[in-house]
């Protein structure tokens, strides 16, 4: 929603509170994973991919790229910041331990910044 509401110039909708926490691993670092898996891993162990170095929270992510294309003026909004959420989130940060694949020589190396700006500069 993000990188489309930047494409049609249109402020960031948060509609949560902004706080939850997840890893934002481009496209490119997944598929070099999944081929370094296997080329080298084992067979039927599971590996898990991602970018630790990339974990923002929403709030952090419409941040960063609002501010990729200070151009455009866009704002942030969060219309539910201050409100209880009703629904509890029992997990509120998913961060992937990827110490396995970094065992079979591979690690992520294209930041989110760079990540997103790739994928909405390829959209335009």
């Amino acid at each position: 929603d993000f990188i489309y509401s930047i494409i049609d110039n249109k402020n960031l909708k948060i509609l949560g509170t902004g706080d939850a926490v997840r890893s934002f691993c481009y496209i490119t670092d997944s598929i070099k994973a999944i081929f370094t898996v296997l080329l080298k891993g084992q067979s039927a162990e599971p590996y898990n991919v991602g970018n630790p170095n990339g974990q923002l929270s929403i709030s952090q992510l419409a941040e960063i790229l609002i501010n990729l294309y200070p151009e455009k003026l866009l704002k942030i909004e969060i219309p539910n910041k201050n409100q209880i959420n009703k629904i509890s989130k029992k997990i509120k940060v998913k961060i992937p331990n990827i110490n396995k694949l970094k065992k079979l020589g591979w690690d992520p190396i294209v930041s989110p910044e760079n990540g997103f700006k790739r994928t909405i500069d390829c959209q335009k």
